[in-house]
């Protein structure tokens, strides 16, 4: 039994040794197997006795259909909660955390190393551990800090690729933004909904600070997107004219220049023709004067 119970966890459990052994000490149990969920793991696996390896989270008598029964750990919504943490080590590790104000699960790159419980190694392990966890109401925060039970939670609501998150959709957060790549080096396939050609188109995602309008598939950004120009807003969204105006400043600018440009120069040409004849007539008529041969003749007569 033992070992069969070591190969099961062997599939589900990145440390196998840890839980065979934890489950060796605790001994079988008069009530027959369990089932246990490790904080490290996040699945459900079969143990005897009182499951209490290391890291344990709780445990069940019974195989769970959904980790979110009718009535939730606390700390199971307090995991939902918890803000995504790189870590300070320099790994880059493709991870899934649920932003709990999108009610949606996203990827973000894990350093390796001082994370915390908000962090998953696919979207549909994400999924089933914090679908539907909503922000704490402002009645709610206070008896979560304090530790005092609260009843279950409110049916789940479809999200992330299934329906807009909430009430909240805004169509110029999640369609007109541009597309924002990120500061990080990773590079993730990502749709963006481009509002001015009203349809969708592929970018790559850095992996960190991106913004609402990345989507995983073509399909959720078109059925997020596309039409809904008018969603939840009481006058419609004018897209932004991309017509560019006739003249702009700096052109009209640098024609005003050309012209003014043109009237100096061909001023001062005119003004030089008229200079050049002047000259001209002014020295023709020094070296031949009808006067000066007169005066000539009349000399050579007397001379004569």
């Amino acid at each position: 039994i033992l070992s069969d119970r070591t190969a099961h966890a062997s599939l589900s459990d990145p440390f196998p040794q840890q839980r065979s052994s934890a489950a060796a000490r605790a001994g079988r149990s008069e009530h027959g197997p369990g089932w246990g969920s490790s904080r490290t793991s996040r699945l459900c696996s079969p143990c005897w006795g009182s499951c209490s390896w290391p890291g344990a989270a709780w445990s069940f008598d019974y195989h769970p259909a959904s980790l979110r029964g009718s009535e939730e750990p606390a700390d199971l919504q307090d995991l939902c909660h918890a803000p995504r943490v790189v870590g300070r080590c320099r790994a880059s590790i493709p991870r899934w955390w649920y932003n709990v104000t999108d009610q949606a699960c996203q990827t973000f790159v894990y350093g390796g190393c001082g994370g915390n419980e908000n962090n998953f190694l696919t979207r549909k392990e994400c999924l089933r551990v914090c679908a539907g966890v909503t922000e704490y109401s402002a009645n709610e925060a206070p008896a979560r800090r304090s530790g005092a039970h609260e009843p279950g939670p409110s049916a789940p609501k479809k999200q992330d690729s299934e329906a807009f998150p909430g009430n909240d959709f805004n169509y110029e957060d999640y369609c007109a933004a541009k597309a924002v790549t990120g500061p990080c080096r990773a590079a993730f396939q990502r749709w963006f909904f481009d509002a001015e050609k009203n349809t969708c188109a592929h970018f790559i995602y850095g992996g960190c600070r991106g913004n609402k309008n990345s989507y995983l598939t073509q399909e959720d950004c078109m059925s997020k997107c596309f039409g809904k120009r008018t969603y939840n807003s009481s006058h419609p969204v004018v897209p932004h004219s991309t017509k560019e105006p006739l003249l702009s400043p700096a052109v009209a600018l640098a024609v005003l220049l050309a012209v003014m440009a043109a009237v100096l120069l061909g001023a001062m040409v005119v003004i030089f023709i008229k200079m050049a004849r002047k000259n001209q007539a002014s020295a023709f008529s020094t070296v031949w004067s009808p006067i000066d041969d007169k005066e000539y003749l009349v000399k050579s007569a007397y001379t004569l």
